[in-house]
This record gives structure tokens, sequence and C-alpha cells, in this order.
């Protein structure tokens, strides 16, 4: 692993941050694909990360996954069995749509398979909403229906973004980050059904759904 502190302020004692490192990058390249011709990896880019505009996006993303991951350490009955990036979402679901993370979660016999999008309140309601269409084209071209998760930074945004999603048939739902709990808790507010905060395992299209 390499490591940088991001440069904040002036006087900001910033935690060290961790990236992959040459070594790193080549037993996972090994363990992928068997040899050096596929290695994408190089020094300047990997650490560029710690001075780029998307640092914050990143680690609220990183730490979705990461609280989901605590979670089942700490019991058996679940496990996160997917957690794909933003690069490999594009580059798997065809362009259609960019999502944050894709990731399936397990619990008590029950699997949740979500995208997710963080928002950090940057983006317009408008933005938001006509990400939807990239949605129902993924859902048209796979015949899989899937959670879209909005992890949102307030709860005052939180109606906002319902406001604007209000009406949509996907299966969309939720949570307010201000609002405490964590992201396999009950948390979640599906957007069909407004009064009804769930767990992540217990949205109602607990599995994928093939569209006939």
């Amino acid at each position: 692993m390499d490591r940088f502190k991001p440069r904040r302020w002036l006087n900001d004692s910033a935690p060290y941050h961790y990236v992959l490192g040459e070594i790193g990058a080549i037993v996972l390249n090994a363990e992928r694909y068997n040899g050096m011709d596929k290695l994408n990896w190089k020094a300047d880019r990997a650490i560029a990360v710690g001075s780029s505009q998307r640092l914050e996006h990143l680690l609220g993303v990183n730490q979705f996954f990461i609280e989901l991951m605590k979670a089942a350490r700490y019991r058996p009955d679940a496990n996160l069995r997917e957690w794909w990036s933003e690069r490999r979402c594009a580059s798997a679901m065809a362009k259609l749509v960019y999502p944050d993370a894709y990731g399936v979660w397990e619990e008590s016999g029950i699997s949740v398979e979500f995208l997710l999008e963080y928002d950090r309140g940057t983006e317009s309601l408008d933005r938001l909403a006509a990400k939807l269409e990239g949605y129902r084209d993924l859902e048209l071209a796979s015949k899989v229906q899937r959670w879209v998760l909005f992890s949102l930074r307030t709860e005052r945004r939180e109606a906002g973004v319902r406001r604007a999603l209000a009406g949509s048939s996907l299966p969309i739902a939720t949570m307010a980050r201000t609002a405490g709990g964590r992201p396999h808790e009950a948390v979640w507010l599906p957007l069909n059904a407004p009064r009804s905060k769930r767990c992540l395992c217990e949205l109602s299209y607990s599995a994928p759904t093939e569209l006939v």
C-alpha cells in the first residue's frame, strides 16, 4: 500500500489515506488476470486521488460499504457478497447508467441487489431525476429489477429528492445520513411506502426479479 495526507487547510492534521501500491497492484492483477499484460496501475494516478475534488465522495461511498462489511463480520447470517466500483459498474452496464457502486447484501437468507447513488447535495434535483432514465434503460436491457438506493446528506435533502423522484415505477429507497443508523439497519424509506422505514434486507424486492 501507499499512503498520503490530503491537503485541506494550512494547519489541518488530516489522517493518512491508503491506496493500492505497486506490489499490491501486481498481486491483485495476477489473481484476476494471471498475467502482467493487463496491469492497469500507475503510481501518479493512484496518489492523485488525494488532491481530487471527488475524494470526499469516494470516501463516503467506501464508508457505506465498510459499514456493511463491519456488520457482516459480527453476524454469521450476513454477508456483503458483491461490491463493485463506479468504474466497474459503467463497464458492466454498457454505460447505460453510472451508479456510484453496485452491491449485493445477504442477511437471514435474503439477498438484496442494489445500485447506490451517494449524494453530497451538489447536484440539482432535476439532474438527479434525469438519472432515472438510465436506470430504466438498464432494467429493460437486463430484464432485472434492482433497488436504486439514494444515500442523502440531510433529511431536508431527502425530502426534496423524494419529491423530484415521485411517480417513478423503479424500486427506489432513500435514507438521510444525518438521521443516524447504518446502511443495513431500518433507515431506508421506499418511494412507494413513505411511512415505513425498512432494513436493507426488508426491502420488498428481496432478490433480483426477472421481468417478462
